[in-house]
């Protein structure tokens, strides 16, 4: 929980985005915070209700965020990488007997088409938050000003996969996002994000 906290009062100090801050960690666990992240949750449907303005600014303070997390010093005990071939042998075991060979093909060809553009070797791994969905993306109207909330499940894995529910908004403001962004980029940074964003319905589907 104190390593949670260090990251909290970093991010919150150095972005220009609301932070949920710790103000005192207690003997079980529990916690009290010394603010409030104030906004609504930027669904897909008020964000397309922003101003071509706001939805700029949002952009850019998500960027902004982004780029401070990923280039954030990681720590050996922040959580490791997703297995895919967990993922694969989960769906194997409690998806595909509800399905027909066909199904069943096409999940397995959309593996191997994973398998093969995310590789370890093809990006270098970043602390991220690890669960930025828009759930998590909140919007202060009268301040025009981003919240994000969430950090538990903050892990060292590749930055595309931050970038992956963000396709929720279009591909249009996806890229946005990654024209302001900062931090590390390659060729096939935004080709893995959507491919993180299809293999999220794996996950619904595996839970």
């Amino acid at each position: 929980m104190q390593e949670e906290k260090n990251l909290l009062d970093h991010l919150a100090k150095n972005s220009n985005v609301q932070i949920p801050v710790i103000e005192k960690i207690f003997q079980d666990g529990s916690f009290t915070l010394n603010n409030m992240v104030k906004g609504k949750v930027l669904k897909p449907w008020r964000y397309k209700k922003l101003s071509v303005k706001n939805k700029k600014t949002f952009a850019k303070q998500l960027a902004n965020f982004l780029t401070l997390m990923h280039t954030t010093q990681i720590h050996s005990s922040f959580r490791e990488p997703r297995s895919t071939k967990t993922l694969k042998k989960e769906i194997r075991t409690y998806v595909f007997p509800k399905l027909n060979k066909r199904e069943q093909q096409k999940i397995l060809d959309f593996f191997e088409l994973l398998e093969k553009h995310v590789s370890t070797d093809q990006y270098t791994r970043r602390l991220i938050h690890n669960d930025l969905h828009t759930g998590h993306l909140l919007w202060d109207e009268k301040k025009n000003k981003l919240g994000i909330i969430d950090f538990t499940d903050r892990g060292v894995e590749d930055a595309a996969e931050d970038f992956f529910a963000l396709w929720r908004y279009g591909k249009k403001f996806v890229e946005l996002v990654y024209s302001f962004y900062r931090g590390s980029k390659d060729e096939q940074f935004l080709e893995r994000s959507q491919l993180y964003f299809q293999r999220s319905s794996l996950h619904v589907m595996r839970d």
